[in-house]
């Protein structure tokens, strides 16, 4: 154990003494030190990895705190923060260990308990928070199948009715629910009583409502309380009409869950609906009607696979995985179901970076050591999965590799098969089972072409010769078979009949083997031809169950190959077997048909009496013969039956019996004491010998640990060597995908610089662009102020145009005298010129101003055009700069790199 389990001892080994000391003497000190304890400890037991390691052993502290948990929730010395404490203590270890699960809800019987002090937190009104924690704990103690059902049951199921009609909704109404669900799942009489009670009615019509509950926990309950309790409804909700829709919702429910054991109810309820609970002869399931409907739901393949994508998200070592892998093995053992699942599975599909899969998942779950589970079944449930997926590949002609790698299958295989088998140990059975699942495996892996010569070195004829020897010299079936029917009083362990499945799966898998190998050939001829395998096959016909039965005849059929096989050795033990279960069944059959046989007799004349009697007295049981009839004739003679000469000739038959057996004892001392002269004069001459021949022993014990210890070398430098070359296939792999990544990285290396020599050459031309349009800018610019100044010279040009004909006019109106017609014509003349300068002045000025707007407008434009190409450059440059930037980075890395696969290169 880890350092995590031996905190938590350490933690439990404080609690046990503080909840003696507050028991014995309940003072304030002593219950402030307990609850202490109590808070350390639900803090340590609050993760699945420490309290799945726990074991319930006489000498652990865990054995002395757990019977006191009942008294002090009962105890009225305890408060309500002790009886708090304890609670989150006992669902901390409910809910991640089911073993110790199993034993509070059935040994401590701990849910009267609970329920008692669920009803003193009811009336001091304790708070939400712990009616919540006492109803969580009674949903997982409810849970179990062993649970033991009291007088409480009664009064808790009036109770959680209440509860669940009560408006408004409590917020611990999913665990009423569930633990009702749980309560009528167990037992009929917990139906009954529900269906009986008062207040039945109203409860039926609430379920229906809370099928529209948000809570996942509170629907999937109702659909199980509805199945169990309402006929009516029931043919509604799982008609065919409604049934895909059933399907979703349980579906949606398992794949998402929500609060604890959300995902157990989901998965029993959908076992139920596929698979009928009918008893029958086969070891097949029977697939009920709607499980045929569940074949043709159009998101049937859609759903298994994102049950299957759960065992990736969900931790192995939690109950949830153990529940999925149990229902998804359910349904593989039907055969009309069990090809599309395992095709949905195997072809699962996840999202781009995926890189697991759900056959992987699996696989590694396989793996997982007995003492991390928190379910012993796990692993074994998960190679019972794994088996199911690899023949439906093999079978299909798909290779195995294409789902999970060669060098991780065989991993996976040796780990399983080499697993210690330690008969002191309460999980010898799970092991024994392991072996059985491993061999399977190797079975189901003999029909690949591509993986059968490591199957071979995995699976090799010195290993098979080793489980095989491992069971035929220790396993009790093989004493317990030779032993009369009568002395038989001994019962057998659990885990022989498990051993016994070990050696029937290694002879199928060297059935299939004997084919491609020698060595395994050899074997499976010697193993068949051992005659220690009778036993084991006589207890598989008579003893077994379906599938070991019919493994017994398979390999019964493989044994019919053996010229001498001893068939009426194993026909006796078959027949003492059933003798055996007979005298088990009524121990007084055989003295009851004697009485009735005498009766009988009684009945008929005397003549017929005796005629059986002479017949017998010519067998070897003669003394056995007569004193059976004497006692017979005693009492007959009583009731006057039976002549007295019919009597004196029984008892002088009785008296020559006896004459013929003394003669006989008399022979036989003779020659026991010409035995024993012999055995003296052997005793002497072989008393010389004794030394050299104990010598001789101990020298062929050392070589025989000798040779045992270089077996054990041996097969760990195998191992070893197995290992190195594993090792070194992985690197070689690792090497050359990390070629193939160098060279996809110089490639990429490669377009990011082609990338980056484009921008540059467009960055280049976008700059000269732009320096030609700043060149047209400042030419434009001189070519506006030349207009402005010739506008401005002309402008002054004109107005001394104007001054001057003005001066003029008025020279010549002092200088000359014209008549007034003359005048008035000058005038008129010198009016329009002026007209016409000033029209001619005022056009060009309107021209200028139009000329001078456009050129604005024209530089504006052009100012825009250049700062939005500017800033786009920029734009573009910093992208380049930014692309250019993270190619070096990618160059640096690359080379790192390199030079990595060069170092580990050169190192390997």
């Amino acid at each position: 154990m880890g350092t995590d389990g031996f905190d938590i001892e350490v933690d439990i080994r404080r609690a046990a003494g503080a909840a003696t000391r507050f028991y014995g003497d309940p003072t304030t000190e002593n219950c402030y030190r307990f609850e202490d304890t109590l808070k350390l400890l639900v803090s340590a037991t609050n993760s699945v990895h420490r309290v799945s390691r726990l074991r319930l052993n006489p000498s652990t502290s865990l054995s002395e705190l757990l019977p006191l948990c009942p008294i002090l929730l009962t105890n009225s010395t305890s408060g309500a923060k002790t009886r708090n404490l304890i609670v989150q203590f006992l669902y901390n270890l409910g809910i991640h260990n089911v073993s110790l699960r199993r034993h509070m809800c059935s040994a401590l019987e701990l849910c009267a308990a609970v329920w008692q002090a669920l009803k003193v937190s009811v009336q001091e009104e304790n708070g939400p928070d712990v009616l919540l924690d006492l109803l969580k704990l009674l949903q997982v103690l409810t849970y179990e199948k062993c649970l033991i059902l009291g007088l409480w049951a009664n009064d808790l199921i009036s109770f959680l009715i209440a509860d669940v009609i009560k408006e408004p909704e409590a917020e611990w109404l999913p665990f009423s629910t569930a633990i009702l669900c749980n309560l009528t799942t167990r037992s009929k009489s917990a139906g009954m009583r529900i269906r009986k009670s008062s207040n039945y009615k109203p409860f039926s019509k609430r379920l229906i409502r809370l099928l529209q509950h948000d809570s996942r926990l509170v629907v999937v309950s109702c659909l199980v309380l509805i199945g169990y309790l309402e006929e009516k409804i029931r043919d509604v909700v799982y008609s065919p009409a409604n049934l895909s829709m059933t399907f979703q919702c349980v579906f949606n429910v398992l794949v998402l869950g929500d609060a604890p054991l959300t995902r157990h109810v989901a998965c029993d309820l959908l076992r139920r609906m596929v698979i009928s609970e009918a008893p029958t002869i086969s070891s097949q399931p029977v697939i009920t009607a709607t499980g045929r409907d569940l074949v043709c739901y159009s998101h049937f393949n859609a759903c298994i696979q994102k049950v299957a994508g759960l065992l990736l998200s969900v931790d192995p070592l939690l109950e949830e995985t153990s529940k999925i892998l149990e229902l998804l093995i359910s349904l593989c053992s039907l055969s009309s179901v069990r090809s599309p699942i395992c095709q949905a599975i195997l072809h699962w599909k996840g999202s781009s970076g995926e890189l697991r899969t759900p056959i992987i998942a699996i696989a590694k779950t396989g793996c997982l050591p007995f003492n991390e589970a928190i379910d012993s079944l796990t692993p074994i449930r998960a190679l019972q999965l794994l088996n199911y997926l690899l023949k439906e590949a093999v079978d299909g002609g798909q290779p195995v590799a294409d789902y999970i790698p060669c060098e991780r299958l065989m991993q996976i295989l040796e780990e399983n098969v080499k697993t210690t088998i330690d008969t002191g140990s309460d999980l010898v059975g799970k092991q024994c089972e392991r072996i059985c699942e491993a061999l399977r495996m190797a079975e189901v892996l003999s029909g690949d072409d591509e993986i059968r010569a490591s199957l071979l070195a995995v699976t090799s004829s010195q290993l098979c010769s080793h489980l095989a020897e491992t069971q035929l010299m220790t396993n009790p079936i093989a004493v317990q078979m030779h032993k009369p029917p009568q002395s038989r009083n001994e019962i057998l362990p659990i885990w022989s009949e498990h051993g016994a499945s070990i050696i029937l799966e290694l002879l199928r898998l060297l059935a299939a083997l004997k084919d491609t190998s020698k060595a395994h050939k050899d074997q499976y001829w010697r193993s068949l031809r051992d005659e220690r395998l009778v036993p084991f096959l006589g207890f598989a016909l008579t003893n077994g169950r379906h599938e070991q039965v019919y493994n017994a005849l398979v390999v019964l059929n493989h044994c019919a190959q053996v010229h001498d096989f001893p068939t009426r050795r194993l026909a006796d033990m078959i027949a003492s077997n059933i003798i055996e279960k007979r005298l088990k069944e009524n121990p007084l059959s055989s003295s009851a048909s004697l009485n009735t046989s005498n009766e009988a007799r009684r009945s008929t004349e005397t003549e017929v009496i005796f005629e059986p009697i002479n017949q017998e007295l010519n067998g070897k049981n003669v003394r056995k013969v007569l004193d059976d009839v004497l006692d017979r004739l005693r009492r007959d003679f009583d009731h006057g039956a039976l002549k007295q000469s019919d009597v004196v000739a029984v008892y002088e038959g009785k008296i020559a019996q006896m004459l013929r057996k003394e003669k006989e004892l008399e022979a036989l001392l003779v020659s026991k004491e010409q035995a024993l002269s012999q055995s003296e004069r052997l005793r002497i001459t072989t008393k010389s010998t004794s030394l050299s021949n104990e010598n001789e022993i101990s020298k062929m014990r050392t070589l025989i640990t000798e040779n045992e210890r270089l077996v054990d070398e041996k097969m760990k430098t195998e191992k070893e060597l197995f290992d190195a070359l594993t090792a070194k296939d992985l690197l070689v792999e690792e090497n050359r995908r990390e070629v193939d990544l160098s060279g996809q990285l110089r490639q990429a290396a490669k377009e990011m610089k082609e990338k980056f020599e484009r921008a540059s050459t467009l960055a280049l031309e976008k700059q000269q662009r732009c320096e030609e349009l700043l060149e047209e800018k400042k030419v434009l610019t001189a070519d506006l102020a030349e207009s402005r100044q010739q506008s401005a010279t002309l402008s002054v040009n004109k107005d001394n145009e104007i001054d001057e004909l003005k001066k003029s006019l008025s020279e010549t109106r002092k200088r000359a005298v014209f008549s007034e017609e003359e005048l008035h014509a000058c005038k008129e003349k010198l009016t329009r010129a002026v007209g016409d300068e000033n029209q001619k002045e005022e056009e060009m000025r309107r021209n200028f101003e139009i000329e001078r707007v456009q050129y604005q407008k024209d530089f504006s434009a052009m100012k825009n055009r250049l700062e939005a190409e500017k800033k786009e450059m920029q734009e573009r440059l910093s992208l380049v700069e930014a692309e250019c930037e993270k190619t070096r980075q990618e160059i640096e890395r690359v080379k790192r790199i390199r030079e990595e696969m060069l170092k580990l290169a050169g190192n390997f």
